[in-house]
């Protein structure tokens, strides 16, 4: 017997994947890849901020209007007025981060992690299990044999003995509509020599996880301590 650890913040209503947003409203949470761009570390970083309640789906279609908040008169001008400042070829996590920094005129606690090959992958597994505890979601980014990458949300986690499996919100997939995720990543917490160590159940295919990016709450701040040994968990 295993058990699945979800974030707070999201539930189902009328067959939709749903959160309470911004203004205490309740907002559709997925986003398909292709509604906005082709692009998705964007979607990714959209349901981020919607499940962070700073943003509703609703404001990913609505013109800009005059009592919007700045944030999303700029995320709007960004996305929506007409896509300019999208990469349809993609996007790193630096770019993200520098775009949520822009449209929150840098009022926003956000950082990127990178998996090292110096001994220190425990730290890295450990930052997306507190952030996950803490009732937060993580973007994280893979890479493909292929060479092409992709960008998920995770949303939830389970641990079965050396794996931590990621149950996430993929935009290049379809909605989900009895479970909370559409997608599942398998990342190894060992060390682990393989340049495919981790596993995507959605294409079969082995992958390699090696970024993150995470909106620093302070619920999550006051439970992580990058240099307290004994807080980690493997």
């Amino acid at each position: 017997m295993f058990i699945i650890k979800f974030i707070d913040n999201l539930f189902f209503r009328d067959s939709n994947l749903r959160a309470e947003g911004r203004e205490g409203t309740t907002t559709n949470v997925f986003l398909r890849q292709g509604q906005l761009d082709r692009a998705c570390g964007i979607y990714g970083i959209l349901m981020l901020l919607i499940i962070h309640k700073r943003i509703n789906g609703d404001d990913l279609t609505d013109e800009i209007a005059h009592d919007d908040p700045p944030y999303i008169k700029r995320l709007k001008k960004l996305f929506l007025n007409p896509l300019k400042g999208i990469k349809s070829d993609g996007t790193t996590m630096s770019y993200l981060r520098g775009m949520l920094l822009r449209i929150f005129d840098d009022q926003i606690n956000v950082s990127v992690f990178k998996k090292l090959d110096t001994g220190e992958d425990n730290l890295f597994h450990f930052r997306i299990r507190n952030h996950l505890d803490a009732g937060y979601p993580v973007l994280i980014a893979y890479r493909k044999p292929d060479a092409f990458g992709h960008v998920v949300l995770v949303i939830g986690y389970t641990m079965l003995g050396d794996i931590m499996r990621l149950y996430c919100l993929d935009p290049s997939g379809s909605a989900p509509w009895f479970n909370y995720w559409n997608n599942m990543i398998d990342i190894k917490i060992s060390d682990d020599e393989e340049d495919w160590p981790d596993f995507n159940h959605w294409t079969g295919k082995k992958v390699k996880v090696d970024k993150i990016l995470i909106i620093e709450d302070d619920k999550c701040m006051e439970l992580f301590s990058p240099f307290n040994d004994t807080a980690l968990p493997f």
